[in-house]
């Protein structure tokens, strides 16, 4: 799983889809999250914007 675009935001971690950090402003961040599912012969992917509303 990664989340590119979320640094400015924070982090996210793979293992437990958990988003951490502080942002240093408010507004509206926008990032996509990006899961990959390598267990099967052909790899799988999906993506999915998303946006994050920080008061």
């Amino acid at each position: 799983m990664a989340a590119p675009g979320l640094s400015s935001v924070g982090t996210l971690n793979a293992k437990t889809g958990v988003i951490s950090g502080t942002p240093k402003t408010a507004g509206t961040y926008n990032f996509s999250v990006l899961v990959t599912d390598s267990t099967k012969k052909h790899k799988q992917t999906a993506q999915q914007p998303l946006s994050l509303q920080v008061s």
